[in-house]
This record gives structure tokens, sequence and C-alpha cells, in this order.
């Protein structure tokens, strides 16, 4: 009996003593990898020396605001548009009412500065999207079969005051019950996925009221749209959809799959004029990707010219890059997160601390510089969960920093802005 209880104790001793040599040595192979990747960049890379030293970038990104929502938790979505930037907070006090209520909070750029202009109070809202003077809020409420009325509210601004909100309305019952899954928004067209479909709703300019313009038999997780072409991201691939000008009328143009044989992994997308942008945080043992795609105008046909990985996190570590991704003109920002991913893997290695990153291309020879990270001023206290989400307009971007721990933090919104050197 004695030698069986000191058989057992020896063999679990020997079981956690393997498992903890067994980690030892993996975090030694990353510490190692991570200083030689570093020592490679510098002596072998000189396009990878902005991504450790940032100062040594082309352009400069300027922290120009910092804003913290008053103690309260942020959404999951913030959206920007050249002077205005928009921030979900779920949980507002209200005047003169006994609960709280979803606030759209409406900032605007003044001499550098970024200030509260008003607050717009659309219940139980979790998807925002700004333009000019368009903001688009929306909610999950369910959407019964049978119903027209769509929880998605538009608010157009002249003069610095906001209107009443406008709600879509679809132009016949809903044949099944559906959530809104996520929303955007580009100049006179508004769209929005449900499940198996997205919704396209398009601005008449003398009247300024919306219509149905038609829908898309693709389930997104994330879509965009840029003119007359929509992106749709979904679980491996993300499809291109066109609008025929003479017409009016859409159909898929591509679909933008990985060349490498990949693993299965969510997408997240963007797309400015020619050039569409795809984030696959899944991929790689959950280290993460972002691949870049390029349309040929003059026949219509995509190709992937590039896929950028986080240089400074080594391979098969969980990181989530591409967690969210943006692009403006000749501008990507990547976001790390692993929000999307909920698998999990035994014994690996995750990087904690995330991420905002800017790729930039070079207008005269069309080539993408090297990520280069972007991080606030107090990096180290918003580490944890920083760049969940990035968006890009202009020449600003803005970055969410949702607190790891709401007991002992706040979340955090940074609006950064290049300035060129």
């Amino acid at each position: 009996m004695l030698a069986r209880l000191i058989t057992g104790l020896i063999t679990t001793l020997w079981f956690y003593f393997v498992l903890i040599l067994y980690y030892i040595i993996l975090k030694t192979i990353s510490i190692f990898y991570y200083i030689y990747i570093k020592i490679k960049a510098i002596t072998s890379k000189p396009g990878l020396i902005p991504l450790i030293f940032p100062f040594l970038a082309k352009n400069k990104w300027v922290e120009r605001a910092k804003i913290i929502p008053d103690d309260r938790r942020i959404g999951n979505y913030v959206a920007i548009s050249e002077n205005t930037a928009v921030i979900l907070v779920p949980r507002e006090i209200v005047p003169q009412s006994p609960l709280p209520q979803s606030a759209v909070r409406i900032y605007i750029r003044k001499n550098n500065n970024w200030k509260l202009q008003t607050k717009l109070f659309v219940p139980e809202t979790q998807f925002v999207a700004v333009d000019d003077d368009i903001i688009l809020a929306a909610n999950r409420s369910l959407v019964n079969k049978d119903e027209q009325n769509v929880p998605i509210y538009i608010f157009t601004r002249s003069n610095d005051t906001w209107s009443l909100p406008t709600q879509l309305i679809l132009p016949q019952p809903s044949e099944i019950n559906f959530n809104v899954a996520t929303v955007a928004l580009k100049a006179d067209t508004a769209i929005f996925s449900v499940p198996r479909k997205v919704y396209v709703f398009r601005r008449q300019p003398d009247t300024n009221n919306w219509f149905y313009e038609t829908e898309l038999e693709k389930n997104g997780r994330t879509i965009a749209i840029d003119g007359n072409t929509i992106i749709v991201g979904q679980s491996k691939s993300a499809y291109v959809f066109v609008r025929d000008l003479a017409t009016g009328n859409w159909s898929q143009q591509a679909e933008l799959s990985p060349v490498a044989d990949d693993e299965k992994s969510p997408t997240n997308v963007d797309i400015c004029g020619n050039t569409a942008v795809v984030g696959r945080p899944g991929i790689q043992s959950r280290r993460g990707a972002v691949d870049v795609y390029e349309r040929n105008p003059d026949t219509g046909d995509w190709s992937q010219r590039n896929r950028f990985f986080p240089s400074d996190v080594p391979w098969k570590v969980a990181y989530g890059f591409g967690g969210s991704v943006a692009i403006n003109n000749n501008t990507i920002v990547v976001g790390a997160s692993r929000k999307d991913i909920h698998d999990s893997m035994p014994m690996q290695l995750v990087k904690e601390k995330t991420a905002a990153y800017v790729i930039e291309r070079n207008s005269q020879t069309g080539k993408w510089s090297q990520p280069i990270k972007l991080l606030p001023k107090d990096y180290k206290q918003v580490a944890r969960g920083y760049a969940r989400e990035v968006r890009i307009a202009g020449n600003k971007i803005i970055v969410t920093a949702p607190a790891w721990n709401s007991n002992f933090a706040t979340d955090n919104v940074y609006i950064f802005e290049r300035i060129d050197s």
C-alpha cells in the first residue's frame, strides 16, 4: 500500500516536472527567437528597423487625444471621419430616466483638440459607423418575421445639429427572424449583414430618403464598402461585389482566397479603391496575418500582392494579428486581438500585450512598408487589450483599448494623426 502511494506520488511529481520543463523550454525558445528576429532585422533587413525604432519611420504619427468616457465601458465599435469621431457607450446615464441607455458620443476636432459635441441616445445600440455628416447606429434586436422595420437608424448633421433619426425599412416583411450582425457606411450607401444576407440601402440625393436597393446572398461576419464596391468577409475567404453603374445591379466580382493553404480563420475586411485588406487572425496557430489584394482597374481581376506578419511575434505564439483592419488610400492600420478566436491549444504560448500597426504604400513605387507599431504614451498601462478595434480616415487613426480587468481600470480610446516628415 505504501509502495503504491510512493509510486503514485513520484509519477505525479514527474509529470509536473516534465510539464514545467516543457514550458520553460518553449519560453526560452520564444525569447531567443524574439532576439534573433530583431538582430536579423537590423543586420539584413533595414525595412524592419522602423518596427523596432518607430521614430525612424518616414511618416510620424502623433497621439492627439486620449478619451476616457467618464469611467464608462465602451462598446466594440468606434468610428472616425476626418474631424468627427464616434464612440459607442452601451450604458450611459440618461437625464430623467431610471435606466441607462446606449449612447453614441460624438467628438469633434478643433485646433488639434478633440471635444465632446453631443450624445445621441438609441436603445441597445451595438454598432456605429460615420461618414462626413451621416451617422449610422444599429442594435442586435431581434427582427421577427413578417416585420419590415430594421433596428438601424441614420442621423444627419446640418450646422452642427444632428437630425432626428431615420429608420431603415425593408421593402417587404422578412421571411425569417434575424439579428443584425454588423454594419458599414460610405457616402450614399449603407449596408448591414444578417444571417446569409447583406442588405444594401441607398440615399436619394434630392430628398435624403433612404431606400432598399438590393440584397447579397452572402453570410458576412465583417463587411465594408467604398464607392461601388462591397467586400464581405467569411470564415476563410472574402467576396467582392460591384455595382453596375448603368443598371444599378450588384454582382459578385471575385473571391479573395489566401494563396497559402491556411487553416480556417475568421476574416476581417476593409476596402479602398482598388485595394482590399483581409485580416486572418486565426492562421499560423493564431499568430495571425494580413493579406493585401489589388484589383486591375481595366480587367476587374484581383490578385494577392502582399502578406504581412507581426515580425516581433515568434511563430506559433497566439497573438491575433489582423483581428481588426482598416485602409485609407496608401495606409493600412492593423489591430491585434483574439476576440473572434475561441478555440484553444494546450500549452500554447500567448502574447498578452497587443499593438496597433501601420503599413504604408509608396505612392511612387507601389511597394508596401513593413508594419510599424503605433503605441500611445501610456502603452504599459493599456497593453493588454490595446488595439482591439482600429479605424482610419484620411490622416487620422482611432484605436480602442478596452480594460483587461474592468474592476481596476477603464476603457480608453486614442486618436492619432499623421505628420509627414
